[in-house]
């Protein structure tokens, strides 16, 4: 046996580039991980953008680059081409998503830290508002996969869901009018609970907001 055997296609000695080069870049991002956050914890009392970022980058997304750079010195059929692109389609929208959600925990957690701990309304809503960030943000990445993915037509698909989607919008279009508006009630803050208020003709004291 010698490095122009063929296994799979390929001669050995590509199978061992590839595994080399596949195990150097799992190694050193590893361990750039690795390094990041400890640094940032010694250099920071709190976990900031910095830590949350590096945290997300997840193992998984570090050994599919490590296999991308193992598949690169190799000549596969067109049929193992597509399910890798799918894989590494799959493992960039998720890597992404979690990238974003960091970001909008940063920024949630940032506003909250800026609102007096006695505002349990506003803190709540600025929670549920990050929530809705980051199922929107999950929303987009699973559309841009999908229809990213081979023979996978997605049109048909939302177009098979549209009557179903009118109808449950209609349905919830008053509460999510509601939950809106307590949401920016409780941002602005035009007025807060014990406010006395009137509005046309109707007149009180705000008992409770959301």
């Amino acid at each position: 046996m010698t490095l122009d055997t063929l296994f799979l296609s390929n001669p050995l000695s590509s199978w061992l580039k590839g595994l080399i080069t596949a195990a150097l870049v799992w190694l050193i991002l590893t361990l750039l991980r690795h390094f990041i956050l400890k640094l940032t914890i010694r250099t920071h009392k709190e976990k900031g953008l910095l830590y949350q970022i590096t945290h997300s980058f997840s193992q998984v997304t570090i050994i599919i680059i490590a296999l991308a750079s193992l598949t690169a010195f190799l000549t596969l059929p067109d049929q193992a081409h597509q399910v890798l692109r799918v894989i590494y389609l799959a493992a960039a929208g998720l890597q992404a998503g979690q990238w974003l959600t960091s970001l909008v925990d940063h920024w949630v957690n940032t506003q909250i830290s800026a609102v007096p701990e006695g505002e349990l309304p506003r803190r709540a809503s600025l929670t549920t508002l990050g929530g809705f960030f980051k199922v929107a943000i999950w929303v987009i990445v699973a559309l841009i996969v999908l229809d990213n993915i081979p023979n996978f037509n997605l049109s048909n698909i939302i177009a098979g869901l549209g009557l179903g989607g009118i109808a449950i919008g209609l349905a919830a279009q008053n509460v999510i009018k509601d939950l809106l508006s307590s949401l920016t009630i409780n941002l602005d803050k035009p007025f807060t609970i014990g406010d006395s208020i009137q509005v046309g003709e109707f007149s009180g004291t705000v008992e409770h907001i959301g």
